[in-house]
């Protein structure tokens, strides 16, 4: 099975949506706002996000994923997941 970005994008997108319980309202979560400079995602948040995407993609995320700077919002975690899994 081919796992495509965009629906990377949706799984990740509704996951922090429904974990980190952000209002349906909430025009400013996108595919491109960064997680963390706006509060979506904390340091505790991010433990157990991190945890969820290797269980959920059979992946780990090494230490240079997390400092890339793809890694802020979800189009570019997407393209992160799509290069591991590559």
């Amino acid at each position: 099975m081919e796992v495509k970005t965009e629906n990377i994008k949706q799984e990740l997108y509704e996951y922090i949506r429904e974990n980190f319980h952000i209002k349906d309202d909430d025009n400013k979560f996108t595919y491109d706002v960064n997680l963390f400079e706006e509060g979506y995602i904390d340091s505790m948040g991010l433990v157990s996000y991190i945890a969820y995407l290797e269980e959920k993609y059979y992946i780990e995320i090494g230490e240079k994923y997390l400092y890339d700077e793809r890694f802020l919002n979800i189009e570019g975690q997407s393209e992160i997941i799509l290069e591991i899994l590559n």
